[in-house]
């Protein structure tokens, strides 16, 4: 009985941590009939009421990529993204896009998580979290330059992202200065 019971729980340990897969546990939830499946990196939590909330923990043995695809159950109050240990927590980003989204129904969009544990409360809000995924890049206009880096970057150092287009597409930036006549920013 030890040996089985040693040998599933290190296939379990082994499982979660290898290759930087995240670890997720649910501490709670509320207010309605839950469905909730991990698999393959992907976490989806819905429920079959227009209200509740689940709290969850994640460990995240090494920084990675996250993209959502999530709904507002808006039977009673806004989205909220709460860490539960009283810290910021990197997932706020979901409820940020939202308000920046003019509070759709659904919503998606990607971030950047870093390494950590993460206790996180989702208050009016299902879908669907991808620990696995890469951003889609987008051609970023900076200045005189372009680059093709994901969205959120994009915005994050001033740059115009163009949908679905190419780096071909972004038009030429008014010039600051003048005197640089070589164009390297000197």
């Amino acid at each position: 009985m030890k040996s089985t019971l040693f040998a599933s729980t290190l296939a379990a340990a082994l499982t979660a941590t290898s290759f930087g897969q995240v670890e997720v546990e649910l501490v709670q939830e509320c207010c309605g009939n839950w469905t909730i499946d991990y698999a393959d990196q992907v976490l989806t939590f819905d429920t079959t009421d227009d209200y509740g909330y689940t709290r969850w923990e994640f460990n995240v043995p090494t920084g990675t990529w996250v993209s959502f695809n999530l709904s507002w159950n808006d039977e009673y109050n806004d989205v909220e993204v709460a860490a539960l240990d009283g810290g910021p927590s990197a997932f706020t980003v979901i409820e940020f896009d939202w308000i920046l989204k003019n509070s759709p129904d659904s919503w998606s969009g990607s971030f950047f998580l870093p390494e950590g544990t993460y206790r996180v409360g989702f208050y009016e809000i299902e879908g669907f979290i991808d620990f696995g995924s890469q951003p889609e890049r987008v051609a970023c206009c900076v200045n005189s330059r372009c680059v093709e880096i994901p969205e959120a970057n994009c915005s994050s150092i001033g740059g115009t992202w163009i949908d679905g287009g190419s780096c071909g597409d972004c038009e030429p930036v008014a010039d600051d200065c003048p005197a640089d006549v070589d164009g390297d920013g000197s």
